[in-house]
């Protein structure tokens, strides 16, 4: 067959859904979404992705009263999931989106079960509606039992790295509304087990296609209201042999190449459905047999097959989940250090780091910054990691005593003004400068009006974020409000 159309058209045509496996938020021509371990990751590439750590950070903290920081970052790397997968829903009006639990618990029923439910309600209380999305749960006997406990709460599942027609059978018997093969991750467990046959076009006759194949056919005789889906697949001959699949997940690179390319569309030679497919029945007598174990009935080498393709997936999961484990552990001990600031610990540090800085600048304009004193000062650094000197660092305004913020809101304007110029003339006198020094009297006046000056520039351009700092500090502890801030990037530093 010549291609006639790319086979993004082809797929379309056919009724196969296209979900987006991203981390990018541009707009995407899909019909749903998908987040997996490796996406979340990926999200720490792009800055727009990213900020929804951030995000996820400011919400725990605000919302869960608790100084263990191990469980705060537990929930922000959740909370995180909720924050990008909104905005992926956002690129993707209206359509489905698939978030997951973590592979570290995928031997254990009830915390999936706990985290399903979880990932859920943080959805909901963002007044997204739980039709809209779909738990990804690893196709394990703990995540097969899981699923039937979850749909009965109507919450829907999708049982991932489904390895073979039986493992299909009874994760589609157990309820999910969705059931996925990884194609990548079968393949390397076929070859690590020696079970990949010789075939002569690579995917034809694969064992991993005739599965889906006869899944398919499977789920079409018995009208079954289950998704058949595929994702991580090696190139675009496995999707041009899959027709009749419900859906494809394609990350990145796979969603430039449905796009670009043309190619024959159908069956392949020799890529028949198994048989075996037509004489099973529906429901079967397989789950209920199993007892403790889902997967007993299945034989020895399926079995293996499927350990395997799980064993490796929770492998390579667990470490990117570790890595970005510590990063929101990071993230949470730093911010619930600046929370814990009170306005007073803020003003000392910023004056002690502005007199520092002055001291040195005095310092190397009278020609005295030598070895020495470079020495002296590296004893007594500016603390660069402090709030004070991050506030000059990015030209927030200095904060200003209590007092001054009393004054500042029941004073009038007049009266400030005429407060400040009695400060700088005592400045003046307490200086001993006197009225035969008019020059350096003219130019220190000069000096503190630029001073006013700038400072009124600064709190003009960010005035709202200096404000919210200050207000949020006056009580030592007080958590400082996410939703003011919410249109407010993060400074460059916290990444």
């Amino acid at each position: 067959m010549k291609p006639t159309k790319k086979l993004w058209k082809e797929l379309q045509n056919s009724g196969t859904e296209l979900i987006a496996m991203t981390a990018k938020l541009a707009k995407l021509q899909f019909t749903g979404t998908m987040l997996e371990t490796r996406t979340t990751i990926e999200g720490f590439l792009h800055q727009d992705s990213k900020y929804h750590a951030w995000v996820a950070v400011r919400r725990i903290l605000e919302y869960f009263p608790n100084d263990d920081h191990t469980l705060l970052a537990y929930h922000a790397l959740q909370q995180y999931r909720v924050e990008l997968g909104l905005a992926l829903m956002d690129a993707v009006p209206g359509g489905q989106h698939y978030t997951f639990v973590d592979w570290g618990i995928s031997e254990n029923t009830q915390k999936i079960v706990l985290q399903a439910t979880e990932l859920i309600e943080r959805f909901e209380a963002r007044e997204i509606e739980r039709d809209r999305i779909t738990v990804s749960i690893p196709a394990t006997t703990a995540g097969i039992r899981a699923v039937q406990k979850l749909k009965k709460v109507s919450i829907q599942t999708n049982l991932t790295h489904v390895t073979g027609f039986m493992h299909a059978m009874i994760c589609i018997e157990a309820g999910a509304n969705a059931i996925t093969f990884h194609c990548e991750e079968t393949l390397r467990a076929y070859r690590k087990l020696h079970r990949l046959r010789a075939v002569n076009n690579g995917w034809v006759g694969h064992p991993c296609v005739q599965a889906i194949q006869a899944t398919i056919e499977y789920v079409e005789r018995h009208k079954i209201p289950v998704k058949v889906m595929a994702t991580h697949v090696s190139g675009l001959q496995v999707m041009t042999s899959l027709k009749g699949l419900n859906c494809f997940a394609l990350r990145d690179k796979e969603m430039v190449d449905v796009q670009q390319h043309g190619v024959p569309f159908g069956p392949l030679p020799g890529s028949s459905p198994c048989v075996k497919a037509a004489k099973e029945p529906y429901p079967s007598a397989y789950l209920p047999a199993a007892k403790d174990n889902a997967l007993h009935n299945m034989s020895r080498n399926e079995r293996l097959l499927a350990e395997e393709t799980c064993r490796e997936a929770r492998s390579c999961s667990q470490k990117a989940t570790d890595d970005i484990a510590k990063w929101f552990r990071a993230e949470v001990t730093k911010h619930w250090a600046i929370q814990k600031v009170s306005t007073a610990d803020i003003i000392g540090g910023y004056k002690l780091d502005v007199e520092l800085k002055d001291k040195i600048e005095d310092m190397k304009a009278r020609g005295q910054w030598d070895a020495k004193a470079r020495a002296a000062v590296a004893k007594s650094p500016m603390r660069s990691g402090h709030i004070g000197y991050r506030m000059i660092s990015i030209t927030w305004a200095p904060p200003m005593p209590q007092e001054d913020q009393k004054a500042d809101d029941t004073g009038s304007e007049d009266t400030l003004l005429n407060e400040e110029e009695a400060a700088v003339e005592a400045s003046l006198t307490s200086d001993g400068l006197s009225d035969e020094e008019p020059a350096a009297a003219t130019d220190k006046l000069t000096a503190a009006d630029e001073k006013d000056t700038a400072a009124s520039r600064i709190s003009s351009a960010d005035g709202e974020q200096a404000a919210t700092l200050v207000q949020k500090s006056e009580k030592p502890g007080q958590r400082q409000g996410n939703d003011e801030r919410a249109g407010m990037h993060p400074p460059d530093e916290i990444f």
